[in-house]
């Protein structure tokens, strides 16, 4: 027999634990997130997840435990140090530049310079247009290239999500968290907010999704991780845990089952 050969995981939790007032928000949590994968991090209300998306981007301090990124150890690394390393996240409320064009909102990301748009400016022209030949293809990927000149604030919720997340490919990072990409948009958002989840998966990208839209979860992704109260329920191929009697007890209690 041929043992199976190891992936070395792109992401990894040991014992994650993070506690507010004497609550654990995340309890001990630990799990590995295989490379080239698209792993959905699912859980009722107040399971977790968004706490441990935070604790993964370093927006927030973990109580104890360890995060490994492609093995190094990041635990104690600040936010834009783990971004540099190539960690992307998008959030639930959209965070753009909401007094810069949806072009300017992409540049400022290909410039790799969050502080002064101004740079970008007093580039050689050659440069200049390079990167707004670029800024315009991600545009065209997500059929924004019309509104490359509006404001991003007047662009509408579905466009600005559509947007956010662009910009996180623009950074060139490997590992993507999203944080609710189907929350709110219509079903043409949403398949587009597909197509470009697929789109990094095919470029070799690795993508964690926390949703509660779960029919969404359960048609993308290869592999999910379940949370509940903090802590690491159950782990499995979505068609498994569709039919899981301790998911289906953790979302429900008792009750029939809706997980389809």
């Amino acid at each position: 027999m041929h043992s199976m050969k190891y992936i070395q995981p792109i992401l990894k939790l040991e014992n994650l634990t993070k506690t507010f007032d004497g609550l654990h928000a995340v309890d001990h949590c630990s799990f590995a997130i295989t490379p080239n994968t698209i792993t959905g991090l699912i859980g009722p209300n107040g399971a977790g997840k968004t706490t441990t998306f935070d604790l993964i981007t370093g927006t927030l301090e973990e109580t104890s435990g360890k995060i490994y990124f492609k093995d190094e150890d990041i635990t104690h690394l600040e936010a834009h140090k783990r971004a540099r390393l190539g960690l992307a996240r998008t959030f639930q409320i959209v965070r753009l530049f909401p007094e810069l064009t949806a072009l300017e909102n992409l540049l400022i990301v290909l410039h790799k310079n969050y502080q002064n748009l101004s740079h970008i400016f007093f580039k050689p022209q050659g440069e200049l247009k390079r990167l707004h030949d670029e800024a315009r293809e991600y545009l065209k990927e997500i059929n924004l290239e019309h509104h490359a000149g509006a404001l991003a604030k007047n662009l509408s919720y579905g466009q600005q999500k559509l947007l956010e997340i662009m910009r996180s490919v623009a950074t060139g990072a490997e590992l993507f968290l999203l944080d609710e990409p189907a929350a709110g948009v219509n079903p043409t958002m949403l398949r587009h907010i597909e197509k470009i989840i697929l789109y990094l998966k095919s470029r070799g990208k690795t993508v964690l999704i926390v949703e509660h839209n779960m029919p969404f979860i359960m048609g993308i992704c290869d592999h999910v991780i379940v949370l509940d109260q903090g802590r690491h329920l159950v782990e499995g191929r979505p068609q498994d845990i569709q039919k899981n009697q301790l998911v289906l007890e953790a979302y429900l209690g008792r009750r029939r089952p809706t997980l389809l």
